[in-house]
């Protein structure tokens, strides 16, 4: 499944400064690329947003209304596994973003109506992954720190900002209500939702015929479900798989001889 990192707010920060530090850290895959083949900024409404302008989108609405600890600004970041990257160019995957991600987003919204397209958001493509000190592979002695992640890397960082572009709103993707708060000035947000959708469209979009075992309703189950929820999908996955292997080539032919062969049991001239 697209995996959904929703990144915490920055512990010195809170994103309440404004979003320059991660517009600067998201633009260093660019530093010394001619820029026919640098990575730009986009949104649902431009497909080359530079630098300034993304932290001008971004940090466009007024901070009225707003505590000064308050952030301005959310991060979410999709990635793809090997499977789901195959067979797609960045502009697809960019496409993917741009048609579902506000739409999605403001579905997940709970307690208001949302209008996707009041929503005040950029992204980026990212092409590179580096290990990180808690990495298995790192403890393991297998790779190193800051070393390059070999193969398919590419996922995309989304930020958007807290207020909707009419002002008139406040989205908080890290909120724990799941419903709009008690003085209306808070809408909650469901981020399973948003997860469990993010997959669906995506598998709608490419035709992506996803394994059961590789789902968000498999991993969730799993994780969070009761005895009964997982003896349940087990089977679900058992049954599905059968199936997948009466569909396999050669399986139908293979049955048919055997029906065959069994029709002339008992028969003599």
């Amino acid at each position: 499944m697209p995996h959904i990192n929703f990144a915490p707010i920055n512990t010195k920060f809170r994103n309440s400064t404004g979003c320059k530090m991660s517009v600067d850290y998201l633009s260093k895959e660019n530093e010394g690329k001619e820029l026919s083949s640098q990575e730009h900024f986009f949104n649902d409404k431009q497909d080359f947003i530079g630098k300034e302008s993304a932290k001008k989108t971004i940090d466009s609405p007024s901070k009225e209304g707003m505590s000064p600890k308050d952030a301005r600004y959310f991060e979410v970041i999709v990635s793809f596994d090997k499977n789901e990257l195959k067979g797609k160019t960045d502009d697809q995957l960019k496409e993917y973003v741009k048609e579902k991600f506000p739409q999605v987003y403001a579905e997940s919204v709970k307690g208001k109506e949302v209008d996707k397209d009041k929503l005040i958001w950029v992204a980026k493509l990212e092409k590179e992954r580096k290990y990180k000190g808690t990495d298995k592979d790192v403890m393991e002695g297998k790779a190193k720190s800051g070393q390059k992640k070999e193969g398919d890397q590419r996922h995309i960082h989304i930020l958007i900002a807290r207020k909707t572009s009419d002002e008139k709103m406040k989205v908080s993707p890290l909120t724990n209500h799941k419903k709009e708060s008690k003085d209306g000035k808070v809408s909650g947000f469901d981020r399973t939702e948003f997860i469990k959708k993010t997959e669906q469209e995506f598998d709608k979009k490419f035709e992506y015929k996803r394994p059961l075992t590789e789902s968000f309703e498999y991993r969730n189950t799993m994780d969070k479900g009761s005895n009964k929820e997982k003896s349940e999908l087990l089977e679900k996955v058992k049954l599905s798989q059968e199936q997948e292997i009466k569909k396999a080539p050669g399986q139908e032919k293979k049955e048919n001889n055997n029906k065959d062969q069994s029709n002339y049991k008992g028969f003599s001239m």
